[in-house]
């Protein structure tokens, strides 16, 4: 969805706006939209989420907040998700790919 129509749709649907700029759960600084749920749903204790944000900061802003070196590659990856979409596959490979890419919430 383009971003200038996701605040009247999450009005419409009663839903929280996400990822978009202007709102709670989008970038904050150099900070990733990632970051903005572990620290509102307040999942900032464990390490493991932690750890996560990080490497999907890395892959979603220019890597200069923590210098992530997961990042680049889950960044390489989600390109080449994307990419594939644009290549002719099957319907049913860019359905996998879509979920696969909604799931990581990487690429709009």
């Amino acid at each position: 969805m383009q971003a200038d129509k996701v605040m009247a749709e999450a009005k419409r649907l009663n839903a929280i706006p996400y990822d978009v700029k202007d709102v709670e759960l989008g970038h904050h600084g150099k900070e990733c939209s990632f970051e903005a749920i572990l620290k509102k749903y307040k999942l900032t204790d464990d390490t493991a989420p932690v750890l996560l944000g990080r490497i999907v900061n890395g892959a979603d802003t220019d890597n200069t907040l923590y210098h992530q070196a997961e990042g680049p590659g889950l960044q390489g990856h989600c390109r080449g998700f994307q990419a594939s979409r644009l290549q002719g596959r099957s319907r049913a490979q860019c359905r996998r790919v879509d979920r696969l890419r909604r799931a990581l919430r990487i690429l709009p």
